[in-house]
């Protein structure tokens, strides 16, 4: 990539206006990791009681590792990687930016957009937020997805997203 490449993309980057999720994203984040952890946590301390005593000190050894790993996930990952989730919604596309540790840039045209689904799961339901899940052609799964934002934002960008197509649409058939 030359330096005019390079220049043009970072100016394609500070052209576009983000919009950030939610900030209650981060709490549904946290919320999601202390069940894991309860979980994993529960299993292997119920382990631990029923391993012979030479070999608990190793068990507590690991369970003290992944304690400090889910600690280290919900007081630093969980509100970084909340804070950088961000979305900008075009005229011809629509873009996520996520990423803490490793950062990626997502875009999909709206003319290859198939089809778009807004879902809730328990805990995104009390916090009122949803997930915006994007289906182009071709592929089984989605190709985005935009978590964390309310529920009427996600229905809204789906609407506005359903419009362009449309209109595309109508725009090929009066050719």
């Amino acid at each position: 990539m030359n330096d005019l490449d390079h220049e043009s993309s970072d100016q394609f980057l500070l052209n576009i206006e983000w919009q950030a999720v939610d900030p209650s994203y981060s709490t549904l984040l946290r919320m999601t990791l202390l069940i894991q952890m309860l979980v994993v946590l529960g299993g292997i301390g119920i382990f631990v009681f029923l391993m012979p005593t030479e070999i608990r000190s190793i068990l507590l050894s690991v369970l003290a590792v992944f304690l400090l790993i889910f600690i280290w996930l919900i007081f630093i990952w969980a509100p970084k990687t909340a804070k950088r989730l961000k979305y900008a919604l075009r005229e011809d596309d629509i873009n996520v930016q996520r990423g803490f540790l490793y950062w990626r840039q997502i875009s999909v045209a709206c003319n290859r957009i198939q089809h778009l689904e807004v879902s809730q799961g328990p805990l995104e339901r009390y916090f009122g937020l949803a997930k915006l899940k994007i289906f182009t052609a071709g592929t089984l799964g989605s190709d985005m997805s935009l978590p964390g934002v309310k529920l009427e934002t996600a229905q809204q960008i789906k609407s506005t997203l359903l419009k362009k197509i449309n209109s595309e649409e109508m725009d090929d058939e009066s050719l």
